[in-house]
């Protein structure tokens, strides 16, 4: 046997060895890492969660429709309210109420207490014995009771809707900084508020019926210097039916203004001094001098209804507007009578409709005032847009509602047909009566439900 093949013979028991140690040494490292393995995943049989990320669908057709959810604002923390003051805001449909007047009733008498910021919230001193918190300006006086008397955080969410649009010129270009109206069953101005620079309006209202408008020479609301920008233009209207959460679109287009002068006169040809005139769409008012003679300016061009009403006479006339122009017209009145409407209930005691409407034979309303008796006898005048009546839209005939008992008395009525509807609850049928007035002083009627 030579050496090489003696060699060879004695290294293959060694390289089997070595096989079987390498073999060995993969099977433990093997061993060792799924026993790692094992070691960080989650047994069948424990409490741990395993969550599975899918990834994001492509498929636009397997992802249902969904209809995204805008982000809820966060409520603003309460702030530290001080000793003896009550701090809250106001909202109004949701929304926060800048300019909200709230009084406070204490010892039996109303205290104006402030008036909410841009972001409704106000501040106030607290009063011994306060027990409601009214807030006004929005549209309808809402009266709350609460315990005012002590320092706290007060939230007063109030039903309503938002009335916003533009103020544009008759040749479609917006009108900025001009002052928007708005009236309702409150007593005089409910809100005002002024376009920005694009002629756009916004105002938060507590669910009602308003008259919306714009232009006109108007008593100033927001300053004390004259709004000579409304006065360039004749006034304009639209009917703004408020509802809780709604929003509401409402733009006003102006044209420029012209006047009407003339005179009121009674059925002898004699002056009428310090008698009431008004257009029929009660968007003008004047107040005849010493020889009779009105002035309205800023009225819109076309065809005007104007009434002249001075106890014992009233009367109409038409005139016909231009823009720029002076129109001229005469109110020659007749001598009217005073009516007095009282209602029962079932079981005769005096009831207060919660709707009242007088029209004369062609379905309008009376050149007339309308007014009611407190307990005591003491009459009370009711002006056109006063808190007891609802106001004509210029669609129909003049509704009034009054929350005070006793009759409601309408002078003064010129000679002619009437009916009278009124109603309890503003909904029901209520009781429909037609009265025949002549050139007697005074008419009464009953009405019983």
């Amino acid at each position: 046997m030579s050496r090489l093949e003696g060699m060879t013979r004695a290294s293959k028991p060694r390289t089997r060895h070595g096989f079987t140690l390498l073999c060995g040494a993969l099977l433990a490292l093997g061993a060792l890492a799924w026993i790692a393995s094992r070691s960080g995943a989650p047994d069948s049989d424990s409490d741990s969660e395993t969550v599975t990320v899918s990834p994001r669908p492509t498929a636009q057709a397997s992802v249902p429709d969904v209809t995204p959810v805008e982000p809820v604002a966060e409520e603003p923390a309460k702030p530290r309210v001080e000793p003896s003051k009550i701090a809250g805001r106001v909202l109004v449909g949701g929304e926060p109420a800048p300019g909200a007047n709230l009084s406070v009733l204490a010892g039996g008498t109303w205290h104006h207490g402030t008036q909410t910021d841009e972001q409704g919230r106000f501040e106030m001193s607290a009063r011994s014995e306060a027990t409601h918190v009214e807030v006004w300006g929005m549209g309808l006086t809402h009266r709350l009771e609460r315990d005012m008397s002590i320092s706290q955080w007060l939230e007063i969410e109030l039903p309503g809707g938002k009335v916003e649009g533009h103020v544009l010129d008759a040749g479609g270009e917006p009108i900025p900084r001009i002052e928007v109206h708005t009236w309702g069953m409150t007593p005089g101005l409910v809100h005002a508020v002024r376009t920005d620079e694009t002629g756009h309006y916004a105002m938060l209202l507590t669910p009602g019926r308003y008259m919306v408008r714009a232009g006109g020479k108007w008593r100033v609301a927001l300053g004390s210097a004259a709004d000579v920008l409304s006065e360039r233009y004749g006034a304009a209207s639209t009917v703004a039916n408020v509802q809780d959460r709604a929003r509401i679109s409402a733009d006003l287009i102006l044209h420029a203004g012209g006047t009407i002068q003339g005179v009121a006169r009674d059925p002898s040809g004699k002056a009428i001094s310090l008698g009431d005139v008004r257009t029929l769409d009660r968007l003008h008012y004047a107040r005849t001098n010493d020889r009779g003679e009105f002035e309205l300016p800023s009225v819109a061009p076309g065809r005007v209804r104007i009434e002249v009403v001075s106890t014992p006479y009233a009367g109409r006339a038409t005139a016909t507007v231009r823009s720029g122009e002076i129109s001229r017209t005469e109110i020659i009145t007749g001598t009217g009578s005073e009516l007095h409407v009282i209602s029962t209930g079932p079981d005769g005691r005096l009831v207060v409709p919660r709707r009242f409407s007088i029209v004369d034979a062609r379905g309008e309303s009376p050149s007339a005032d309308v007014y009611h008796f407190e307990p005591g006898g003491i009459s009370v005048d009711i002006y056109r847009w006063g808190p007891d009546q609802l106001w004509n839209d210029g669609a129909g005939p003049d509704h009034w509602s009054y929350n005070q008992s006793g009759a409601i008395g309408v002078r003064p009525l010129l000679p002619g047909t009437y009916t009278i509807r009124a109603s309890l609850d503003g909904n029901d049928a209520g009781v429909t009566r037609v009265v025949d007035v002549g050139t007697e002083p005074l008419y009464q009627v009953w009405l019983q439900f």
